[in-house]
């Protein structure tokens, strides 16, 4: 037997937004990162994105770097 759900607790609705910042790097050709941008744009978390950065090494794929926030309430 599996419990998916800790029925024991209470879901506070007046808990405090926090959030956490984070770094993605990722590699890959123009169009394959500019659908992950539109993936986190759609997704379901809140999530504020600062800064975008690419760079075209020259014997690479094109490397995009995101900088961000993600939000949650801290139960």
């Amino acid at each position: 037997q599996v419990e998916l759900e800790n029925k024991k607790i209470q879901i506070n609705r007046d808990a405090p937004l926090s959030q956490v910042e984070f770094t993605l790097n990722t590699q890959g050709t123009f169009q394959n990162l500019m659908k992950l941008l539109t993936a986190l744009k759609k997704s379901a978390r809140l999530v504020t994105i600062v800064s975008v950065n690419f760079v075209q090494p020259a014997d690479a794929n094109l490397i995009m770097t995101i900088n961000g926030k993600a939000y949650y309430l801290k139960n």
